[in-house]
């Protein structure tokens, strides 16, 4: 791995465990930092930032539209939807007019469907109680290769490998470490010893 220019700069002043030129970015750090006191604190400025979040949380809309009304009819497992024409009618529409509505929110059938059924995966894989077949013929997958090969698709690793982070990631906070993704995606991360 190179160094970077200013990668001693970082050790030196942050006194930690230093790597560049990594896939994802990532901090861990034990967790009783979190409870420490700031010396320098700025009280103004802590209210300020909550009154900002407190109004964006109220601005919030609630939700609604086509987009969630699709998510939720995907999500139902009694009668699951598996084609464009299977959604159309149940919507009561053509399929070209459904087409041109989801294209005016710059989507299609296919990616909502793909990102309903990542987070799906994903919820069961964490939940620990199937295996990854059980959870492919769950999924309605034909077998467990076409479920291996789309997970990798969607998330970029095998259900396997997904699952493996996950319990690493519960085992480090059990431990008293608390992980904050810097790139603002709430991903597992393993432990660095």
């Amino acid at each position: 791995m190179p160094v970077t220019s200013c990668e001693d700069e970082y050790q030196h002043y942050l006194n930690a465990n230093i790597h560049f030129n990594g896939i994802k970015n990532r901090m861990i750090f034990p967790s009783a930092l979190l409870t420490q006191v700031l010396p320098k604190a700025n009280r103004w400025l802590l209210e300020e930032v909550e009154a900002i979040k407190q109004q964006a949380l109220n601005h919030q809309e609630p939700r609604e539209g086509l987009i969630s009304l699709i998510s939720d009819l995907l999500q139902q497992q009694d009668a699951p939807i598996s084609s464009q024409e299977q959604l159309a009618l149940k919507l009561n529409t053509s399929i070209s007019a459904l087409k041109r509505r989801l294209n005016k929110h710059h989507c299609s059938f296919q990616c909502l469907r793909d990102d309903v059924r990542k987070h799906q995966a994903c919820e069961i894989l964490e939940s620990q109680k199937y295996t990854v077949a059980e959870i492919a013929e769950k999924m309605h997958f034909s077998d467990v290769a076409s479920f291996r090969k789309a997970f990798k698709r969607w998330t970029g690793e095998s259900p396997q490998a997904y699952r493996e982070n996950i319990q690493l990631w519960l085992h480090s906070r059990g431990e008293g470490d608390w992980y904050m993704p810097i790139d603002g995606q709430e991903e597992p991360m393993p432990r660095q010893q």
